[in-house]
This record gives structure tokens, sequence and C-alpha cells, in this order.
């Protein structure tokens, strides 16, 4: 999701000011029990940005409630910001799966998420369509890279 300057703000945000850059969290999460253990991926009441039946957030301007928006420091920049979150997602995913210094761990897919995970994990097995982005994730860390065939099936698999 991409950072957002704030242009304009309601009456409870007297601490935010105008023109600060912020970072929108993605999804936004209610008072549920599933919410409140943590669990908010199991909500039926989740709103997430780009997920119907709620619009996108690659506008030029959307409201988002200020209890899930986040003022970054002045000395990060719009690209850095914007990797606040695909490298959260990853720190989270080794904390929650217990990885450890010695774990052998496979990354399937070399997107943004794929390409932290393989970074914070120290992945020693990369999988992915494209071998440009397997290059990539052979250049920051990972032991092997696997390029898989777009169309495999259970027919043509090993």
């Amino acid at each position: 999701m991409k950072n957002k300057k704030i242009v304009k703000k309601g009456n409870n945000l007297s601490a935010w000011v105008i023109g600060c850059v912020v970072s929108p969290q993605c999804p936004v999460v209610c008072v549920c029990v599933t919410c409140k253990e943590g669990q908010y991926n199991l909500c039926e009441h989740m709103l997430c940005h780009a997920t119907p039946p709620q619009h996108g957030s690659l506008t030029q301007l959307f409201i988002h409630p200020k209890d899930f928006t986040f003022k970054l420091p002045d000395n990060l920049t719009d690209e850095e910001g914007a990797m606040i979150e695909p490298l959260s997602v990853s720190v989270y995913a080794v904390q929650r799966s217990g990885v450890t210094a010695g774990s052998s761990v496979m990354v399937t897919g070399c997107g943004p998420i794929g390409f932290f995970q393989t970074m914070v994990s120290k992945a020693v097995l990369v999988l992915d369509t494209n071998c440009n982005r397997l290059k990539l994730a052979k250049s920051i860390g990972a032991d092997e890279v696997i390029q898989v065939d777009r169309d495999m099936t259970e027919d043509n698999l090993v």
C-alpha cells in the first residue's frame, strides 16, 4: 500500500500535522474476539482496501481510521516507507513459524514479501517462475533457487 500525506484531518487528530507522511495499515480490524486474539485474518468483519467490497488505496485521496494509520519518520523515504508492510509480514512469519538459525526454509514466490522472507529467514531454497527474480533472490542470500514451470499440473510432477 502506498504511503500517503495527510491533506485534511478530523477533529480528534490534534497530534497530526497536515503534510506529514503516513502509512495506512491494511487491514482495518474490529473489536470482535477473533481480532482481539490477534487472528484478524479470520474475522468476518475485517475491511481490507482493494478486497471487495472495498476499493483500492492507490488513489490520490482516501479516508482511513487514525488507529490504523502510522506517521513515518521524517528521514524515511517514500520507497523505504513502502517496504514496512512486506518486511513486517516477513518478520512476523519467521517469529510465528519458529524459524531459528540453522532452520531449512523454502520460499515460494519472489514478490516483495518473498524477497524479505529470503533475507529475514536466510532462506535455503527459493522457487519462482521468473528467472530474473530468482537471480535477485540468489544475490540477496538464497542458497538455492529453482525456476518452476507456471503450467505444472499433477500429471507432469515427479
